[in-house]
């Protein structure tokens, strides 16, 4: 929980999972994907309490290879978005991720429900965002300032400087915010914070947003202002906007960017800026009843300590095709 509820990563474009009817609360990251894509959807669930709903990200340490892209494998086109990236975020209720009280031992920008890091080729489709203080969802680059262990080489990343004082830089695009519904984000009141916010690095595939709505009328609040209007459609190339009110902003809220992305300075919130600290790590106690366990937890898995024969499918992993998957069940 001091990291996150849920985690998948290292496996690059080979992920191959779903995660259906999950439930993640009161931890620093719901869920943590670092360098994990290809074949991936999250759906059917729910995220809220924590201080960051849930983050996807490239970085260059041991989950390697990086970046985190949601492309499809061998350039095979998802059923689901009918495009080529197959990490799908759908039919999920993303809310009141608002929490500092919680385990930590990321950063994490409190009061956002989604943020994507230096990610690549992700959909987010037909969700939720309702009353995260902060912002709904993000895109921002990844500065990765860790010394990395041997064989993480800062793959699709811009390398700068030399051990120790060396920056992987991790860029987002072509990123899909389609569709989605939004309901009193940014009541922390901070500026730029609202429904949607992103910064982009480097001159690169554009991330696109289209259909989004803000529930009850209106429109939805972004940064920088208009995106809707301005980036209707993903992929060609547009300059980079460094965004620097959503950076001071985001730098201030999460603790991580200010300073070290090439071309930014400094490291003090803006005069003003109010987040949410933490004064106690506060876990509520576990419900007595009404707890499902995941069924089946062992079928399709290798042997291990907890599940000793695997249901008989030791050493046979079934492929997902993906197939059926925009049902919604």
């Amino acid at each position: 929980m001091a990291d996150s509820d849920y985690y998948i990563g290292a496996c690059a474009q080979a992920c191959d999972q779903v995660v259906n009817h999950a439930h993640a609360q009161y931890s620093s990251l719901g869920y943590s994907g670092t360098n994990a894509g290809g074949r991936l959807v999250i759906k059917n669930s729910e995220f809220d309490h924590n201080s960051d709903g849930f983050d996807t990200n490239s970085q260059n340490n041991d989950d390697r290879p990086s970046p985190q892209t949601g492309l499809c494998p061998g350039g095979a086109t998802s059923p689901i978005t009918h495009t080529h990236s197959c990490w799908v975020f759908t039919h999920n209720y993303v809310h009141d991720n608002n929490n500092p009280n919680v385990p930590r031992t990321v950063p994490a920008p409190t009061g956002t429900g989604v943020s994507v890091a230096g990610g690549r080729d992700n959909t987010i489709i037909d969700n939720r965002f309702v009353h995260n203080g902060a912002w709904g969802v993000v895109f921002v680059p990844y500065p990765d300032v860790g010394n990395p262990p041997p064989g993480a080489n800062c793959q699709g990343g811009i390398q700068t400087g030399t051990p120790p004082n060396n920056v992987c830089l991790y860029d987002d695009w072509d990123n899909a915010l389609l569709h989605n519904s939004f309901k009193h984000n940014g009541s922390f009141g901070n500026d730029t914070n609202g429904d949607i916010a992103e910064i982009t690095s480097t001159a690169a595939p554009s991330n696109c947003y289209r259909g989004n709505v803000e529930t009850g009328g209106g429109q939805v609040t972004t940064s920088p202002s208009g995106l809707q209007q301005s980036k209707p459609t993903c992929g060609g190339t547009v300059p980079p906007d460094s965004n620097p009110s959503f950076f001071n902003q985001i730098a201030c809220d999460s603790a991580i960017f200010a300073g070290i992305v090439p071309g930014t300075s400094g490291s003090t919130c803006p005069p003003g800026a109010n987040y949410p600290q933490r004064t106690k790590v506060v876990m509520p106690a576990l419900p007595h009843s009404g707890l499902r366990t995941m069924p089946k937890p062992c079928r399709g898995v290798p042997a291990n300590p907890w599940c000793p024969s695997a249901g008989g499918h030791r050493g046979h992993h079934k492929h997902l095709s993906q197939q059926g998957e925009d049902s919604g069940t």
